[in-house]
Parts: structure tokens; sequence; C-alpha cells
């Protein structure tokens, strides 16, 4: 998606110091771009996801991009990570952010866990924690998309002393 966020539109990028086009966070951004979004969504629902990360590591791997952080995790990682999830997942959540980055960027679960050939996300709650509205929903949109998403409380057992979990 490295592409459709630096595509060439009017006034989005005053400065070559920005991270982010000026629109991102904007109603605008997708109508905007539409077309290539859409047409990148379908490349990565075809399978293409892991070429695409490869593509705009070799090309881009350091360049500052707001939410990109080159260090956390290695390519190798993040292909794994593509696969895993699989194309028709990913590209339900990459529509959600080019839709309205400002609103889907919050309630994302907490941990993404994966090995080998499976991933899943999982959401972490302590005691007398809620899902805000906002996780239930990406809890649905995710399961819908049969991307795995599980819940998990942390509580305190009854001598007050240890912790344990429940999914």
């Amino acid at each position: 998606m490295w592409d459709v966020i630096f595509s060439d539109v009017p006034d989005v990028f005053q400065t070559p110091f920005q991270t982010a086009p000026l629109d991102l966070c904007t109603d605008s951004f997708y109508p905007v771009r539409s077309s290539l979004i859409e047409s990148r969504l379908q490349a990565i629902r075809d399978g293409g996801a892991r070429q695409l990360v490869a593509e705009t590591w070799a090309e881009h791997y350091g360049t500052s991009c707001s939410g990109v952080n080159w260090e956390k995790y290695s390519l190798e990682d993040l292909q794994t990570i593509t696969v895993c999830i699989g194309g028709p997942g990913l590209s339900v959540i990459c529509k959600l952010l080019a839709e309205d980055h400002s609103n889907w960027t919050a309630g994302v679960p907490d941990l993404l866990l994966w090995k080998e050939k499976e991933a899943k996300l999982a959401e972490v709650k302590g005691p007398g924690d809620l899902l805000s509205e906002q996780q239930v929903a990406w809890f649905l949109i995710l399961s819908d998309a049969n991307v795995p998403v599980e819940l998990c409380k942390v509580f305190k057992t009854v001598n007050d002393r240890s912790f344990g979990y429940s999914e």
C-alpha cells in the first residue's frame, strides 16, 4: 500500500519531510485513491501481499512513514505474517484503514501471535476491564474475514497472590 499512500495526489504533500499525506486521516483519502486502493486490495486478496511486502522493504526500508517501525520485525517475519493471516483477511484490514484511518487505528487487538502457518490476534483484558465498542467491531470484522481473534482475560486467583488467564 506504500505506493497508494504516497501516490501523486495534489496538495497532500507540502514538504519532503512528511511521513504521511495530509489527507490520510480524512474522509477524502479513500475516494481520491479508490481505484488505486481497490487494485491493490485485489492483489492482496489474490495472494500478492508477500511479494508487495518484499518490494516495499527493498525500495523503502528506513524511510520514515507514519505507523511504520522498520526495526520491529524482520522482512521474513512480515512475509510469514502476511501468509498466516492470508490475503482476504489482510485486504479487509487494509480497506478499513484506507476508508477511515483515524477511526480504525483505535481498538486493534493488543497482540499478534504467529507460528509457522498460523496467526491469531488477541485482546488482553484485566479484571473489570471490558471490550470497547470499537474493539467489538474489530472482533466482528476480523471474525467475518476468517482472521482468528480471541479475548484473553487476566484474573486474580482466590488467594490474591497469583494471576491466571482464560480464553
